[in-house]
């Protein structure tokens, strides 16, 4: 437990640092490297932290000791847990003894009536071990109960494609990109079209005003959603924002990553359109 904690608390600081070299250079490597990427960088990142490994070189000139592990006194009857020194202050004086000594010798003391012994001692990094998964569990319980409230209201709420039109361009988009078309559904509890599923993708769009050319655009970025395979990146990046998620610095990454995962299917759907219709 306690080596985990130290790696993954060395993990986190290192991709912290990272992080947030690579948003204070913003504006520079923005200009230099393309979104595409940069999407690659937030997956390293995100593998990064994903593998909370020690990265202490032995035999270093300088080594750090890890901290030693604190213990907390809980007592198991009813009466009010006190400070150790308080505790064995009495027989200390007696014995000559420091409180921490005749805590000691107690402890060592066989017990034949496991009832009599009404203390135990926790570890600290037992209590925090358990403290992280219990943030981790909530973070993904989180997670998971928004991405099925969502689900629901796409159920309520989606309708067949009605316009013939829509389907052919569909099916005329995803032949030039190379990939499957996904179902077309319409639902209009969204505000704008997405793409959703992992292993059963379906496009969903908000309504069937859109123009052949405003389609057009649509389909080819939600189409390149899944070329590029997006699905699966988001998903490494929840992941390592679930075992980061005491850090404030990783959810500043899955924001830059989500935004440059947009300006990447953006790049992307417009280079196969003629130039009239990029510039619309």
């Amino acid at each position: 437990m306690e080596t985990f904690l130290l790696n993954l608390l060395k993990t986190s600081l290192l991709g912290s640092l990272a992080i947030l070299a690579m948003l204070v250079l913003k504006p520079l490597w923005r200009e230099r490297y393309r979104a595409k990427t940069r999407c690659w960088l937030w997956l390293a990142l995100a593998v990064f932290l994903l593998l909370p490994v020690d990265f202490s070189v032995k035999n270093a000139p300088v080594q750090a000791e890890p901290p030693k592990d604190y213990t907390l006194f809980v007592g198991t009857d009813k009466t009010a847990i006190q400070s150790t020194d308080n505790l064995f202050g009495d027989m200390a004086e007696k014995s000559g003894q420091s409180p921490a000594q005749v805590r000691d010798t107690i402890i060592q003391r066989p017990v034949t009536n496991p009832e009599q012994k009404t203390t135990r001692y926790i570890p600290v990094t037992t209590i925090l071990f358990y403290g992280y998964l219990a943030g981790a569990a909530a973070f993904l319980l989180y997670q998971g109960v928004s991405y099925a409230l969502f689900r629901r209201t796409v159920r309520r709420w989606k309708r067949d494609v009605a316009r013939a039109d829509y389907a052919s361009l569909l099916s005329d988009t995803a032949r030039d990109l190379g990939v499957s078309a996904p179902e077309m559904i319409v639902c209009e509890a969204i505000s704008t079209p997405a793409v959703t599923g992992l292993l059963r993708p379906r496009l969903l769009l908000p309504h069937e005003r859109y123009d052949v050319q405003e389609l057009r655009y649509i389909l080819r970025h939600e189409l390149c959603h899944l070329k590029r395979r997006d699905m699966l990146l988001k998903l490494v990046l929840l992941a390592a924002n679930a075992m980061h998620w005491f850090n404030p610095v990783v959810y500043l990454m899955l924001r830059q990553a989500d935004e440059d995962i947009e300006l990447a299917c953006d790049s992307a759907a417009t280079d196969g359109l003629e130039l009239p219709e990029r510039a619309a």
